[in-house]
């Protein structure tokens, strides 16, 4: 039920409306693929950041071998202004799965371009 719930919450246009139906989906199965993930977006989307990476931080406790969680949780820390706490995840990202180099440096998703504005994330990719 949880993952036909989290598919139906990306048709929900209102941000505040996919939150409750994410919550939810997320009570029900805590483990549900993207659940979290796609809860820390919808919060990124209400401004609520630290809500945000409470849900991003959650999804990489249920999915601690999954790249895309540090991503996220990179993204929204630079949208927290916390850059050193960016580029600590994307190490883990990187350690976890060396093709998230790749993914950074080819601007894999749409997160990417703001991922790679940042100079203390650039120098991490020179280093390597």
């Amino acid at each position: 039920m949880a993952p036909r719930v989290v598919i139906a919450a990306y048709s929900i246009q209102d941000a505040n409306q996919r939150i409750s139906i994410l919550n939810e989906a997320v009570v029900i199965d805590p483990s549900v693929f993207n659940g979290y993930n796609s809860l820390g977006y919808a919060y990124l989307e209400t401004d609520e950041i630290q809500k945000a990476i409470n849900a991003f931080s959650s999804a990489i406790n249920a999915h601690p071998e999954d790249k895309a969680g540090y991503f996220d949780i990179a993204y929204a820390y630079l949208k927290a202004n916390d850059e050193d706490l960016a580029v600590k995840h994307l190490k883990t990202a990187v350690k976890i799965d060396p093709s998230s180099l790749d993914d950074l440096r080819t601007g894999a998703g749409p997160m990417y371009g703001d991922l790679m504005k940042n100079k203390k994330i650039k120098e991490m990719l020179d280093k390597r």
